[in-house]
C-alpha cells in the first residue's frame, strides 16, 4: 500500500482499519508503518539515534496481540530498544515516556470486544500524536521485502499496568485523611460495569485493595438497580478499552450529558476568585453554565473540531487561561494536570475525592446533580425565523395536530399556547414573545420528564428555524 492510500486510514490521530476486510492493512503494511514511525522518532524525538526505545501495548483482544507482534518484529529489525507493555491502556502506556524515558509508544485496540476494527495510536513524551504528525511519519514509508515471519523479535516485558495501579493507589492514599491509611476506601460501595474490558483491573488492582466494596454487573439498567439495592456511593460504566466513563446515580440512574458536564466541572479544585474555562465538543445548556458558576467563575467554550480540542486546551493553559478539563460528548475527560490524557481512571480518582468531600458534609453526589432531575422544568427555544409570529403559529398548529392524534393526551389550544394532559403528567408549549417559545413539563416522576422532553425535542428539531440547543444539550 502506498503512502497516500495509507493516509486515508488516519482518523483523529489514529490509523483505523477493519482487520476482517481485504481492503484493510496487511501484515506487510503494518510492518512498514512501524518502520516509518521509528524513522520519524529518530529524526524528531531523539538526540542520540542509537538510543531509540519504543513500547507497544494492546487491549485484551487476540487480534491486537497479533498486530503487536508485527510491530515488535519491525522495531527489533531496526535495532531499537523494544518494550512489550502487554495488555495495558493508553494512559498507563504513555507514562513510560515520562517515567522510563521511552522515546515513543504504540497502542493497539478495538472499539469493543466483538469488533474487528483496529485502532493504532502513537505517542511521544509530548502526548498523543494527531493527524498532522501521523501523516508526517507516513511520508517516511518505504517498502520492505524482509521476510517478516523469520524475524525473531527481541524485547523486554514491562508490567506497566501493574505499576500504574500502584501509582493510583498511592495517589488515593495520600489524598484521603483516613484512619486506615492502607485501606482508605473502607465504607465506600461501587457498582461497576467493565464491559468485559480493561476496567476489571480498576476493580481488582485499585478499588478492592483499598477496601472499597464493588458489585460487578453488566448493563446500565442493572448498574442503576444495584446502586439502589446496595445503597452504592456511585455506579460506574467503563467502555471496553477504558477510554470513557459514564456515571450512574443511585437516585436518578445514568446521568444525562447535561448533568455529567456539570459534575465534571465540580471535580476541579479552584480558588473562589479564579476564572476557569471548560472545553467541550458539544453545546452546553444555560442551566449547566448557571449551576457550574455558583461557586466559581466558569466559562464553557465549545469547539466542535474534535481534533483541536486538546490542542486548544494546551493553548489556553500556555497562554494564561486556566482550562483544567476538556469534556467530550462520549464521556471522555481530559484533565490538564493529568498530561491532557483521556483517562477514566483519573476521572474516577477525582470522583472519589468528591464523594468523600461531600460525605464529610453529610451529602452525596446525587444531592449535587439533583437540580437536573426535577419533576418539572422549563426550556427556552429561540425562534430564528424571519416571520417570527407566523412561524410560531405554524409550530403550534403542527404540535396541536400531533398531540390530538395521541389517545393518551387531552389537548387544548389557546392563544399562543398548546397544553396537553396525561395520566400523571402535563406539558405545554407557549409563545412567550416574538423571539421565544417555552416548553414546560410537570410529571410525577423525573424519568417521565426526560421521556416527554425527548419526544418533544424529536418533533421540534424538524423545524429548521427553531434553535433547540437548550433541549439538545440535555441528552
Amino acid at each position: 500500500m502506498n503512502r497516500e492510500n495509507l493516509k486515508a486510514f488516519i482518523q483523529d490521530g489514529k490509523i483505523v482499519f477493519d482487520s476482517a476486510s481485504q481492503n484493510g492493512l496487511s501484515k506487510r503494511d503494518v510492518f512498514n508503518v512501524a518502520h516509518a514511525f521509528g524513522l520519524w522518532l529518530k529524526d524528531k524525538m531523539a538526540r542520540d539515534e542509537t538510543n531509540i526505545s519504543i513500547s507497544v501495548g494492546t487491549d485484551k483482544s487476540e487480534i491486537c496481540g497479533k498486530i503487536k507482534d508485527v510491530f515488535l518484529k519491525s522495531f527489533s529489525n531496526d535495532r531499537f530498544l523494544v518494550y512489550d507493555a502487554q495488555v495495558t491502556y493508553l494512559p498507563a502506556l504513555f507514562l513510560m515516556t515520562i517515567r522510563q524515558n521511552v522515546t515513543g509508544c504504540v497502542f493497539i485496540s478495538l472499539g469493543d470486544k466483538d469488533s474487528t476494527v483496529v485502532s493504532i495510536e502513537f505517542m511521544t513524551r509530548l502526548g498523543k500524536m494527531g493527524d498532522k504528525e501521523v501523516c508526517e511519519f507516513i511520508d517516511n514509508l518505504t517498502y520492505s521485502n524482509k521476510k517478516i515471519d523469520l524475524i525473531v523479535p527481541e524485547f523486554s516485558l514491562d508490567s506497566n499496568l501493574k505499576h500504574f495501579a500502584e501509582m493510583t493507589r498511592q495517589r488515593i492514599c495520600q489524598r484521603i485523611n483516613a484512619t486506615d491509611f492502607s485501606r482508605p476506601l473502607r465504607g465506600l460501595k461501587f457498582v461497576i460495569d467493565a464491559n468485559d474490558g480493561l476496567g476489571s483491573f480498576v476493580i481488582d488492582k485499585i478499588l478492592l485493595p483499598l477496601g472499597a466494596e464493588v458489585v460487578e454487573v453488566k448493563g446500565t439498567d442493572l448498574v442503576a438497580k444495584h446502586c439502589r439495592n446496595v445503597s452504592a456511593n456511585a455506579g460506574i460504566i467503563f467502555d471496553y478499552n477504558l477510554q470513557t466513563l459514564s456515571y450512574v446515580s443511585r437516585d436518578y440512574g445514568l446521568l444525562s450529558k447535561e448533568a455529567f458536564t456539570f459534575l465534571v466541572s465540580q471535580l476541579v479544585d479552584t480558588g473562589e476568585d479564579e476564572d476557569i474555562t471548560f472545553l467541550t465538543n458539544y453545546k452546553v445548556s444555560s442551566r449547566t453554565v448557571s449551576y457550574a458558576s455558583k461557586n466559581k467563575k466558569c466559562t464553557f467554550e465549545v469547539n466542535s473540531a474534535e481534533n483541536d480540542l486538546i490542542e486548544r486546551q494546551r493553548f489556553l493553559n500556555e497562554n494564561g487561561v486556566s482550562c483544567p478539563a476538556a469534556i467530550y460528548s462520549d464521556g471522555r475527560c481530559c484533565f490538564s494536570e493529568n498530561y491532557y490524557l483521556s483517562d477514566p481512571v483519573y476521572t474516577l480518582f477525582r470522583l472519589i475525592m468528591k464523594i468523600i468531600s461531600l460525605k464529610e458534609d453529610g451529602k452525596r453526589i446525587d444531592d449535587l446533580v439533583s437540580p437536573f432531575f426535577q419533576n418539572s422544568g422549563e426550556w427556552l427555544i429561540k425562534n430564528d425565523s424571519f416571520d417570527k409570529a407566523g412561524y410560531a403559529r405554524t409550530v403550534l398548529t403542527a404540535f396541536e395536530g400531533r398531540c390530538l392524534r395521541e389517545d393518551r393526551l387531552k389537548t387544548e389550544a389557546g392563544d399562543g399556547c398548546v397544553r396537553c394532559k396525561g395520566m400523571d403528567f402535563d406539558f405545554e408549549i407557549v409563545v412567550e414573545n416574538e423571539e421565544d417559545l417555552s416548553v414546560r413539563i410537570n410529571a410525577s416522576a423525573t424519568k417521565t420528564v426526560n421521556i416527554l422532553l425527548k419526544e418533544i425535542y424529536a418533533f421540534l428539531k424538524n423545524f429548521t428555524s427553531l434553535n433547540v440547543d437548550e433541549i439538545e444539550s440535555v441528552f
